[in-house]
């Protein structure tokens, strides 16, 4: 028998509630495996090995039951699983009483074991995706290539393809509160017209989603405005379908799947980058500039540069600048929103709440009190994002909460 004995009982147990009668579930051997008398299981039961043998029904009257060893008075019937004989299932009773009772109980038997079946196998799938995915994106790096692509291979994932990592963040939303479970969010990015079957998506974490993103068939020259729009159209799906905010990271594109772990630390960084600034495009990628369609890797290198520094360095140097600045009205503030927008004039004026101009004339005063120029210093703009990074460290201020704490 094909089908798990415990899943039997279960769904015997269901029918049984539904229906009234007792039923027995025999196996290719005529033994009871599943029953709502817990003695008959483990008993032989010529009456479904009669049933099996000639795959047709057989019927117990109350004066036949002397024939059949083990049998009580109903009607034994074959039943499939995937086109394939399963087994044979008995329901007791006058057969006259139960004759259409029979039938809807073949079919409900038949019904729940596939689906039960399909439940099973898209959990195994789900949990072997999950074990593919943490062997991809490990911090220390594929440690058993040859497991991973038999892994893969299994499947049906063809690991040859140029992949990216992509993160996504789903908040609870007042209008849905704990609505959308794990499943519902897997499954509204398999409902988008952007998904394709050899993307591999998990739930890495509570409310965090993964994709393996494939890249195939895109050239090189249209794959950031490709994936710019691709990544837009899919946080704006997700949030029509899941009625809740949505954060995106991705990181760069990997020709080799040995690469992966890297562009899942990219996406994480971006992750969190553009979450502090929702108009940050969600993506990493390698040319050496901030524009509107890509994250600047420079503010990844600093907060990397900025964590290896020995704990007195930044007191060092950050709290002089810290103090010239720290009595005129707004300064603080533009040097951190300049940080949080990767120096754009606009977007630092949206989050402060002022005009640009606003921002602009405060940035004139910091370069007359410091020499501290953002604007035309690649330089200075590495020291304006340590400085944020110092100011949050100490709790100078929270810009994106507007929370003073000097």
């Amino acid at each position: 028998m094909t089908v798990p004995v415990p899943l039997l009982q279960i769904i015997v147990d269901r029918i049984i509630k539904d229906v009234g009668y007792n039923i027995n579930v025999m196996d290719a051997k005529g033994t009871v495996v599943a029953s709502g008398e817990a003695s008959r299981i483990g008993s032989f039961h010529a009456a479904a090995l009669q049933s099996l043998s000639e795959e047709r029904r057989v019927d117990i009257s109350g004066e036949a039951t002397s024939c059949y060893v083990g049998s009580r008075p109903g009607i034994n019937q074959p039943f499939y699983h995937n086109g394939k004989l399963a087994g044979v299932i008995g329901i007791t009773g006058p057969p006259q009483e139960i004759e259409n009772l029979s039938r809807v109980v073949q079919s409900m038997l038949e019904i729940m074991i596939d689906r039960e079946m399909l439940r099973q196998k898209l959990a195994d799938r789900r949990s072997n995706i999950t074990l593919l995915v943490h062997e991809l994106i490990q911090e220390d790096g594929i440690v058993n290539s040859q497991r991973v692509l038999d892994a893969a291979r299994q499947l049906n994932f063809d690991l040859s393809l140029p992949r990216s990592v992509l993160l996504i963040d789903v908040e609870e939303s007042p209008e849905a509160p704990h609505s959308h479970g794990d499943e519902k969010r897997l499954q509204a990015i398999r409902d988008s017209d952007f998904h394709v079957s050899q993307d591999i998506l998990s739930i890495v974490s509570f409310r965090r989603i993964l994709i393996i993103k494939t890249n195939k068939g895109i050239p090189q020259e249209n794959l950031l405005p490709n994936w710019c729009g691709y990544t837009r159209a899919l946080k704006n799906h997700l949030e029509n379908r899941l009625k809740s905010q949505v954060h995106l990271g991705m990181g760069s594109l990997c020709h080799d799947f040995h690469q992966l772990p890297q562009s899942y630390a990219e996406a994480r960084y971006v992750l969190e980058a553009q979450r502090s600034c929702q108009n940050l495009p969600p993506i990493l990628h390698p040319d050496f500039g901030q524009g509107k369609d890509g994250f600047h890797i420079h503010s990844m290198l600093t907060n990397y540069l900025y964590s290896k520094l020995p704990t007195d360095i930044p007191q060092r140097f950050f709290s002089p600048f810290h103090e010239k600045i720290k009595a005129q009205v707004g300064l603080v503030e533009t040097m951190l929103a300049q940080a949080a927008t990767h120096f754009h004039i606009s977007e630092s004026a949206k989050l402060l709440g002022v005009h640009r101009n606003t921002v602009l004339f405060r940035l004139n005063k910091i370069r007359e009190l410091t020499g501290i120029n953002p604007t035309h210093s690649t330089v200075d703009r590495s020291f304006i994002q340590m400085y944020a990074l110092y100011a949050q460290n100490k709790q100078i201020l929270d810009i994106r909460n507007k929370t003073d704490y000097a």
